[in-house]
């Protein structure tokens, strides 16, 4: 009712899975943060990867991607730096690819921008474009870096890293 009322429309209650490519088509933007199990290091996680249940919706975008006939211009994901080198995160790194993308992955720890714990998180900006990849690099490099070197003047300990395109 309250999405009603504010966007002159209902809201679509279907899983990702049964999105079709009409109703993937002409965004703008996507920001996605996929279930973090299947890629946790908690003792409880099983660490299943893509096979886990859970990441059917990011499998289901990684094969419409590439197919759409207007994708988004830009992409922004985040989930737990156990994401990083993941069949999972391979899998998406390469519907990106073929549909364009250049994009950035980045691992940062919050701690490094004033929250008060140590919460570690993977970041992958993505966008479709000429002169992308140069952007992403510069504005990754450009904000972590500050807050890298901030960091460091403090004295707290470098948890942040800013990983290369590619």
């Amino acid at each position: 009712e309250v999405y009603a009322n504010n966007f002159g429309e209902d809201c679509s209650r279907r899983n990702i899975e049964q999105l079709t490519q009409k109703d993937l088509d002409g965004f703008d933007v996507w920001v996605m943060s996929p279930p973090c199990q299947p890629f946790s290091t908690t003792r409880e996680a099983k660490q299943r990867d893509i096979q886990d249940k859970r990441c059917a919706a990011l499998d289901h975008l990684c094969g419409m991607l590439p197919r759409l006939s207007q994708p988004p211009r830009w992409l922004a994901l985040e989930n737990v730096k156990g994401f990083h080198g993941s069949d999972a995160c391979k899998k998406w790194r390469a519907a990106l690819a073929e549909a364009g993308f250049q994009d950035r992955e980045i691992i940062l720890d919050l701690n490094s921008f004033g929250t008060p714990n140590h919460r570690t998180r993977y970041y992958l900006l993505a966008e479709r474009a000429e002169g992308s990849a140069a952007r992403l690099a510069g504005l990754a490099s450009r904000g972590a870096k500050r807050k890298l070197e901030a960091a460091s003047e403090d004295g707290m300990p470098g948890q942040s890293e800013i990983l290369p395109p590619g």
